[in-house]
């Protein structure tokens, strides 16, 4: 088991100006280097955390719940994703409880089901929350 400790998310915020650019270019759909030194970086660090993940023994939930987290910025309760996981830099994804993903999800939606599916793009309701 990886006993390191498990730091706070990756988030773009530790990107240098020149790095946001190019990362805030990329999600919003327009052209941008990918060989980008901070976006190299940044898939570097993603890749560390996808290996802890996928080394992770099936009985140790509190780390894996904690690796997703630092992934995928924020984790639904009752979460469960099996190891091997791998996926590309996304954002803004959000997926229904219950969801079984088999296929590659866009950025800025929302999916559903299983298999899961594209329900409709993610709207400005959706960044605000939602009530329990």
């Amino acid at each position: 088991m990886d006993d390191r400790p498990i730091e706070a998310p990756i988030i773009p915020d530790d990107l240098n100006p020149e790095g946001r650019e190019v990362w805030s270019r990329m999600v919003s759909g327009q052209p941008y280097w990918d060989m980008h030194p901070e976006l190299e970086r940044k898939r570097v660090e993603v890749r560390r955390l996808f290996e802890a993940y996928n080394r992770t023994d099936f009985e140790d939930a509190a780390r894996r719940r904690a690796l997703l987290k630092r992934m995928l910025g924020s984790v639904g309760d009752d979460v469960v994703v099996e190891p091997n996981f791998r996926c590309d830099l996304g954002c803004n994804i959000t997926l229904g409880a219950g969801s079984v993903v088999t296929r590659d999800v866009p950025d800025n939606v929302v999916a559903v089901g299983n298999p899961a599916r594209v329900l409709r793009p993610i709207t400005d309701a959706d960044r605000m929350g939602f009530a329990r």
